[in-house]
């Protein structure tokens, strides 16, 4: 970990219809293999798991964090799994709800990686776990419930293109599991 590796990597950006049903478009495109789901929704933050094509929010689980909903989403991710490297992002534009599944492969797109881990908010003051859910509480009082028992810190990658002046720059991120 924290080790700038060089390459050439790429993220392939397809376009993904959503549909009505928000929970039934994200298995649809996920399958059936294993995931973690992290959103931001007006109302708070969404933990997740999907397993066997079948959505598990903390919401549901253990009453903690904010609902899926449509209405209220700004954003959610959905990665991990053994399927490959790939990352489905969900966004609000002006025009409503829009979704992107990222593919990582060898490519011409970025020259280097930075794969890094960080400790989630509240991972040292827990509740205990409900649902299949850990609630981990922030020391201002702020509540949330990563998927698993033991979940402390979330793994990323980061991705390094060269700038015009030959320097690099941090030009695209995502995740890539919770342990």
């Amino acid at each position: 970990m924290n080790q700038l590796n060089h390459g050439k990597w790429n993220l392939e950006s397809t376009p993904i219809a959503l549909g009505q049903d928000l929970e039934r478009a994200i298995a649809s495109v996920w399958g059936d293999d294993q995931a973690v789901i992290l959103g931001h929704a007006y109302d708070g933050v969404i933990w997740g798991r999907l397993d066997g094509g079948r959505l598990t929010t903390s919401n549901v689980a253990a009453g903690e964090g904010a609902a899926l909903d449509s209405n209220t989403l700004l954003d959610l991710r959905v990665f991990g799994g053994a399927s490959g490297p790939r990352e489905l992002r969900i966004f609000r534009n002006g025009a409503g709800l829009v979704a992107v599944l990222l593919r990582e492969e060898e490519g011409l797109g970025f020259v280097a990686v930075l794969d890094e881990e960080y400790e989630l908010l509240g991972a040292e003051r827990r509740v205990p776990a409900r649902g299949g859910f850990i609630v981990l509480e922030g020391p201002a009082g702020q509540r949330h419930a990563p998927p698993g028992v033991a979940t402390r810190r979330v793994h990323v990658r980061h991705y390094f293109e060269r700038d015009v002046r030959g320097l690099l720059r941090m030009a695209e991120h995502r995740y890539l599991g919770l342990f």
